[in-house]
């Protein structure tokens, strides 16, 4: 699950989830991310969201780098 607004994942059982009307789901990881939503601010225009995200962006290029090592791994290990 992903926060609406700074697109962060979000463990499960964390968070708090906004339905519509008319059917669709926002996501919140905290208090903050939700009140800016509620303010209509845009991700884009907040300094510490950019941020957030490029952390974010940093943090999932690195889990799948390790992940692509271990499979790797696990290949050369069944060739032998």
């Amino acid at each position: 699950m992903r926060c609406s607004i700074c697109k962060n994942n979000m463990p499960r059982g964390t968070g708090k989830m906004f339905v519509k009307n008319d059917g669709r789901i926002f996501y919140f990881c905290s208090h903050k991310c939700q009140r800016n939503w509620e303010m209509g601010r845009a991700d884009k225009n907040l300094k510490w969201m950019r941020k957030k995200s490029e952390k974010a962006v940093a943090n999932e290029a690195k889990i799948k780098k390790v992940s692509d090592e271990k499979q790797a791994s696990k290949e050369e290990a069944k060739k032998e």
